[in-house]
Formats: C-alpha cells, sequence, structure tokens
C-alpha cells in the first residue's frame, strides 16, 4: 500500500456537503436527488474508512514497507480557550 493511500481524507468540501444533506434528512427535508447525492457520499466516505484501516493493519501487521520503524503514538492534547 502506497504512503499517499495511508493518508487518504475525506474531502472538506465533500464533508461538509455530506453533513448539510444529513442534517436536511434529518428535518425531513431532503428530496429525491439530494438523497441519491446524500447516499453516493456515503458511500465514498465508507470506502474510505475502510482503505484506512486496512492501511492501520498494514502497518500494525509489519505489511506496511515502514512498518518495522513504526512506533504507535497516543497524542493528547488541551484545546486552547483563544481561538488558533
Amino acid at each position: 500500500m502506497s504512503d499517499s493511500q495511508s493518508r487518504r481524507r475525506f474531502d472538506r468540501q465533500k464533508q461538509e456537503q455530506m453533513d448539510r444533506l444529513l442534517e436536511q434528512h434529518q428535518n425531513g427535508l431532503l428530496s429525491i436527488e439530494d438523497a441519491a447525492l446524500l447516499r453516493s457520499l456515503v458511500d465514498e466516505a465508507e470506502r474510505l474508512m475502510v482503505e484506512n484501516a486496512k492501511s492501520i493493519e498494514a502497518v500494525t501487521q509489519g505489511e506496511h514497507p515502514h512498518s518495522s520503524s513504526a512506533v504507535p503514538v497516543t497524542v493528547w492534547i488541551k484545546p486552547s480557550a483563544t481561538p488558533i
């Protein structure tokens, strides 16, 4: 699996569009066309999650080219009171 695959993210615009459509769906305001678009976005997001999960599994199972030097890390952050 390539490094680009291991770092794939859902596009910000698509995420915002999906969030808007999900909100419309919850409020019962989703057209048939928007429902189809929402399903497409959800399908894409789910495929991306599976790909990323497989990439993580490859690293943890030693199948990734950099796994021999990989170290698992947990990072805790404290949100600041002032916006960045």
